[in-house]
């Protein structure tokens, strides 16, 4: 079964083919756990034939008939209900055992498949508590919390019923309330009541922000840059950085002016503009094209500066530091991708947690996406460089460049032909255009440029022979388009034009051959 197909599968769905056979069992803890909340409001039942039957009589008790069958009938149905309830809790626990060993089966044999450094790079805490805990609450789920969700639901019914028997009148009458506290409860779970939740999660999650320890220490390309108390004011500079704090609800006390792509007068893309305007910020702009505004990045008074993507020198570094604590590229310039770039600065920020949580909340949006375009998938696909009045040479950008590696995010493969000129240095590499018959594997290409660059494409005798180029699977993207800059992606612009640019990746995958 694939991912996406997985993706589609209800929990209840997953459960089960973990359950294998012992499925039903959960099927029958079900039915069990409905017909003990049945019987278990039958001794109601015989408590008020007994009662009735007392009444009837009035104050000659001893022409009352049936008196003792009553009693022992309640007795027994209880003890029945009681014996039929634990039943299903035997059907339960037994179904539940056995999804928690198939499935702790099933990751150690996941995890024994995954490379020696995984383990070093998680740790095996974590992956312990994953396979340990995470399979305990399944556990916890089947064997306990769905034979008493039957419980729950099956409960009222049967009363509505026995009210029903007992007077049709008086439960009519009962049901008033019943219908009211209902109509109360609507009420009370409105927008209202979200907008409450909604508060209350935020505080916890400031909550939880103070509770980070300091000091904090992040690794990279040139050392490490230790932040010793939560950051107020926050500066982040470079291409998609300022879009992390933004993306966790804190407006940025100055951010770097983008060059590139359809930006507004304040020199921003329409994802962090709006983003700005979501938070009801005024953007402090200043402009990097021509060097670091060290000045203007000083006048923030900034307590960390954000760029994880970047490629400043370690002079650069250096004089940024002095203004304040900066996060740099974690090894390679210009290489950082769009999820260390936000776990990384979220980290600075004493928000590692939510980070992840945004990561891991894009990422399933991606898979949930990716599911209504399956042509895309397993498609091989790379990002050109190319210049219709010059194609004797091109660039490729490699396995080290952010816009491949969204590629491969979207399922679609890095060519072994692109694949292989990764040097672990560059992230793009100049290739002649004599070499183009190596990269026969390319279905399809993304670069930048309009039709006329196709057209020329199609037209040279050497590049005209790769697979994308003939079958013309070759996504154009403008540069005054949203999707050219979001082709490097960062955690806001990916919600921003994913629809857009897998409709434009999808339109070439049917074309490729």
């Amino acid at each position: 079964m694939t991912k996406n197909a997985e993706a589609k599968q209800k929990p209840i769905q997953r459960l089960f083919e973990y359950a294998g056979n012992f499925k039903y069992l959960t099927i029958a803890s079900w039915v069990l756990a409905v017909i003990s909340a049945f019987a278990a409001l039958v001794p109601f039942y015989f408590i008020w034939c007994l009662i009735k039957e007392v009444l009837r009589v009035a104050s000659d008790y001893g022409a009352a008939q049936n008196l003792a069958f009553y009693g022992w009938s309640a007795v027994g149905t209880a003890v029945l209900a009681m014996l039929i309830y634990i039943g299903a809790l035997i059907c339960s626990h037994l179904s539940a055992f056995r999804v928690q060993a198939n499935m702790r089966s099933q990751l150690m044999r996941h995890i024994l498949s995954l490379p020696l450094g995984f383990m070093e790079e998680e740790g095996s805490g974590k992956i312990r508590k994953i396979v340990n805990e995470s399979s305990a609450a399944t556990e916890t789920y089947i064997a306990h919390q769905l034979p008493d969700k039957c419980v729950a639901f099956a409960t009222p019914v049967g009363l509505a019923i026995l009210l029903l028997i007992f007077d049709w009148r008086l439960g009519l009458l009962c049901l008033i309330p019943v219908v009211a506290a209902f109509a109360v409860m609507s009420t009370m779970m409105g927008e209202n009541m979200k907008k409450k939740m909604e508060e209350n999660q935020n505080s916890l999650e400031e909550m939880s922000n103070e509770a980070v320890e300091y000091p904090i220490t992040i690794q990279h390309a040139y050392g490490e840059t230790v932040i010793e108390e939560k950051p107020e004011s926050i500066v982040a500079i470079a291409w998609g950085n300022p879009d992390v704090p933004l993306a966790l609800g804190v407006v940025p006390t100055g951010v770097s002016k983008t060059n590139f792509g359809p930006v507004n007068e304040d020199g921003l893309l329409p994802w962090t503009a709006a983003a700005f305007e979501k938070l009801g910020a005024s953007p402090n702009v200043f402009s990097d094209t021509d060097g670091w505004d060290y000045e203007a990045i000083s006048d923030c008074a900034p307590d960390v500066i954000l760029a994880a993507y970047s490629g400043f020198s370690e002079e650069e570094y250096d004089m940024l530091s002095q203004i304040a604590p900066t996060v740099a590229y974690p090894s390679v310039a210009w290489s950082t991708t769009w999820r260390e770039e936000t776990i990384v600065d979220a980290t600075a920020m004493g928000m590692k947690s939510e980070g992840e949580a945004l990561v891991a909340e894009t990422d399933a949006m991606i898979q949930k996406k990716l599911a209504e375009y399956p042509a895309i998938e397993g498609k091989k696909a790379a990002f050109f460089w190319l210049s219709a009045s010059d194609l004797s040479t091109f660039y490729i950008y490699t396995t080290l460049d952010p816009r491949a590696a969204f590629l491969t995010d979207l399922g679609m493969p890095l060519p072994d032909s692109v694949a292989a000129l990764d040097n672990g240095k560059d992230f793009a590499l100049t290739v002649s255009a004599e070499n183009a018959n190596q990269f026969s594997d390319v279905e399809i290409i993304i670069t930048y440029g309009t039709d006329e660059l196709l057209t020329a494409l199609q037209a040279d005798p050497l590049l005209s022979e790769i697979p994308a180029v003939k079958n013309g699977a070759v996504v154009l993207l403008d540069s005054s388009d949203d999707l050219a800059a979001s082709s490097t992606p960062s955690i806001l612009s990916i919600p921003y034009t994913i629809d857009r640019y897998l409709e434009v990746l999808n339109a070439a995958a049917e074309k490729a051959v």
